[in-house]
């Protein structure tokens, strides 16, 4: 359908824009769940002996279907004091949850296993990655024989100051969960009382690592800012274990302490610490139908942001890592979200909406597509019989129709350029536009693996060598690498400089280069990536400075995953410049 540009002052229109947005994804999920059962109930072995015909697989229009009576309602802070627990809508059931399931297979790991780059590169397990960091120990300065409550000094103020202003500078733009009048109060409190232990000392410290490693412009050093998460950690640890406090302080502080982890590339202590803090959260969680309504509104809003970070930093380790997921997964479908407060700032609000938005959107792609019919590690990994194929279309479409629907409901001066053709203004614009083409990529990349199987298949004699990838097949094939290619672009950027998104990046970037390469090994399909080169350079060139290995405590080497990942990236690239040579 339609949809109409929304270009308004960012603050009641804002959030209802995004509102929308939330009805319009449940309603065009709905949509989808007929197809996705019968493909559930079709998920036979794949027989790749088709040419299949495409007609009536039209995209499932935006509008189909729409009506005001069939919105579901997303209560937004300002008008519902609280969130039900109980009676969740059958809808709800049918749906495609807004979380990530487990054995998905949308993971860098996963492509691993595809028989087009294991005959490359060879054999890897299907949790490498995982395996990887969990033998990288915490740092020495962590361990906790070297923790100590005592020693607490007060700090240089001008120091403190300059760590405090880049935080709420650089940092605090990608989770604002505090108030920053708020916070001010509590940090001279703290100064005042000689940093004390205690929550507010605790954030404090917290909110100074984070600065002293986002003050870097460049690569920061393996470790910035870890004389002070030294002294955060015993606080952090005795809270997250023995403390029933009802202070969101202490959410917040293992919030922050996990984006910390995020700078530093470490993912597993960063999920270790997001999962603490969503324990905590939702211990908080009644609170939001036991608090008066007047004067409590900055804590509500607060318990709620605790939430959504909560929610998307943990997507982000559930997508790439066979992990455990938290309690808080299960509420996602009926927390209300965050509003515009008093304080806040527009742009960080508007852009942390619209982040969580098309992190759901995202969330809703890995149970749509993969779980059902994807088989990454079979001989016939990839391909689809023709009725699957059929669904496959209308499910595809209907996702890349959402992705549009986000994105131009986005306002005008916050919108990501897609095309290229202005310098995103802000840092969080420009993670959205990574976060676009991610999402493009993810919901294509089926077919891609459709056309090589099918090749593979043909050159194997199993399949009639004079039939080709139809048209139709080729297009989303078109779009898959295409975003493939800007998404390795647009991400190396933001590699440039630290930022929570570092590892995320990182190994996106890895999957990029698996689904070009394979496509580069494909007939029909190489022509569509004349510089996979240059990309493969490309992301060795930004991934490679933060591949640092880490040392045991008996001193002994550790690969990192980042470490790894290179590793493989230049072996893919030795071996297409082989391959070349015999073009």
């Amino acid at each position: 359908m339609p949809v109409e540009t929304i270009s308004l002052h960012p603050e009641a229109h804002v959030q209802e824009s995004l509102n929308r947005i939330e009805n319009l994804l449940h309603t065009n999920s709905l949509q989808m769940t007929a197809l996705m059962e019968t493909m559930q109930r079709n998920n036979s072995p794949t027989s790749p002996t088709f040419q299949p015909s495409f007609a009536g697989n039209t995209p499932l229009a935006a509008d189909s279907s729409i009506s005001p009576s069939t919105f579901v309602h997303y209560p937004s802070p300002q008008y519902s004091m609280g969130i039900s627990y109980s009676g969740v809508m059958q809808e709800h059931e049918r749906l495609p949850p807004l979380t990530i399931p487990d054995k998905h297979s949308t993971s860098s790991n996963h492509l691993l296993l595809n028989p087009a780059i294991r005959e490359m590169i060879g054999q890897y397990p299907s949790d490498y990655f995982l395996r990887l960091e969990s033998k990288n120990e915490i740092p020495m300065q962590l361990q906790s024989q070297e923790l100590s409550m005592a020693g607490y000094v007060d700090f240089d103020k001008p120091t403190t100051d300059a760590l405090v202003t880049a935080f709420f500078t650089r940092v605090h733009c990608y989770h604002p969960i505090l108030n920053r009048d708020e916070f001010e109060i509590l940090y001279n409190s703290a100064l005042s009382s000689g940093l004390a232990p205690g929550p507010d000392t605790c954030l404090c410290l917290v909110i100074f690592a984070l600065g002293a490693t986002a003050i870097e412009e460049t690569i920061h050093s393996p470790l910035s800012g870890i004389a002070y998460m030294q002294k955060a950690m015993p606080e952090l640890l005795s809270a997250s274990t023995w403390s029933f406090s009802w202070d969101v302080k202490t959410s917040q502080a293992l919030i922050l302490a996990s984006v910390y982890f995020s700078y530093l590339a470490r993912p597993l202590y960063s999920w270790r610490l997001i999962n603490m803090a969503a324990i905590h959260t939702h211990f908080l969680l009644p609170r939001l139908e036991a608090l008066p309504t007047p004067n409590t509104i900055l804590s509500r809003e607060q318990i709620t942001r605790c939430f959504w970070s909560c929610f998307m930093i943990e997507s982000d380790r559930l997508a790439e890592l066979e992990i455990p997921q938290s309690s808080l997964q299960k509420l996602v479908d009926h927390m209300p979200l965050p509003s515009f407060r008093s304080g806040s700032d527009d742009l960080e609000t508007t852009y942390y909406l619209a982040e969580i938005s098309l992190r759901r959107l995202f969330n809703r792609i890995h149970n749509s597509v993969y779980p059902p019919m994807m088989n990454l590690g079979g001989a016939g990994a990839g391909t689809f019989e023709r009725d699957q194929l059929g669904k496959l279309f209308n499910i595809c479409d209907e996702l890349h129709s959402q992705l549009r629907i986000w994105h131009e409901s986005i306002p005008e001066p916050f919108r990501p350029d897609l095309a290229g053709a202005r310098i995103a203004v802000h840092d969080r614009e420009r993670v959205l536009g990574v976060r676009y083409f991610a999402a493009l990529h993810i919901i294509h990349r089926p077919f891609v693996l459709h056309a090589v199987a099918f090749e593979k298949t043909r050159t194997a004699g199993t399949t009639d060598e004079n039939m080709l990838i139809s048209e139709p097949i080729l297009d989303k094939c078109r779009t898959c690498l295409e975003s493939c290619r800007i998404y390795i672009r647009r991400a190396t950027e933001m590699l440039k400089q630290p930022s929570p998104y570092t590892w995320t990046f990182s190994i996106s970037s890895l999957g990029a280069v698996l689904v070009l390469t394979m496509a580069v090994h494909c007939n029909q399909l190489k022509e569509l990536v004349p510089d996979i080169d240059e990309l493969q350079n490309l992301v060795i060139e930004h991934v490679e400075p933060w591949a640092t290995n880490h040392k045991s405590e008996n001193g002994k080497e550790l690969e990192s995953s980042l470490e790894a990942a290179v590793g493989i990236l230049k072996e893919i690239r030795r071996k297409c410049r082989i391959r070349n040579l015999f073009d």
